[in-house]
C-alpha cells in the first residue's frame, strides 16, 4: 500500500515538474524554425495544451506572479482562436480582426506575446 502511494506521488510530482518547467519562449522558438504546416499546427495545439496546464498550475499554487499570469492569459486568448484542425484554419485577416476586437486596440498595441505567437500562426493561416 505504501509502495503504491509512493509511486502515485512520484508520478504526480513528475507531471507537475514538467508543467512547472514549461518554457513558452523555447517552444515558440522551436515552432518558428519549422516549415511544414502540419507540424507547425500540431506544435501550436501542443503549445495551447501546455499553456492551459501551466496556467492552471500557476493559479493552483497561488503565488504572486502577475506578469507571468498576464503573459499566459494573453497567450491563451490568442491560441483559443485556433480551430481543432488545420483544414478549418481561417484567413489571417479574420484572425487579426478578431484579436484587435478582443483587445479593443490597434495591432501595434496588442499585448505580449501576441506578436511572437503570431509569427507562428501566420505560417499556417490562410492568406
Amino acid at each position: 500500500m505504501i509502495r503504491a502511494l509512493i509511486i502515485i506521488f512520484t508520478l504526480i510530482s513528475t507531471a507537475f515538474a514538467n508543467i512547472a518547467n514549461f518554457d513558452h519562449d523555447e517552444q515558440m522558438h522551436k515552432l518558428l524554425k519549422l516549415t511544414n504546416k502540419k507540424e507547425i499546427f500540431q506544435g501550436l495545439l501542443k503549445l495551447k495544451e501546455n499553456n492551459k496546464k501551466f496556467k492552471k498550475n500557476l493559479l493552483r499554487e497561488k503565488s504572486y506572479k502577475p506578469d507571468l499570469l498576464n503573459y499566459v492569459t494573453v497567450l491563451d486568448g490568442v491560441l483559443k482562436k485556433l480551430p481543432p484542425s488545420l483544414a478549418q484554419m481561417p484567413h489571417c485577416a479574420t484572425l487579426v480582426a478578431q484579436l484587435k476586437d478582443d483587445y479593443k486596440s490597434e495591432w501595434s498595441e496588442l499585448p505580449a506575446p501576441t506578436f511572437k505567437v503570431w509569427q507562428i500562426i501566420d505560417k499556417v493561416c490562410v492568406k
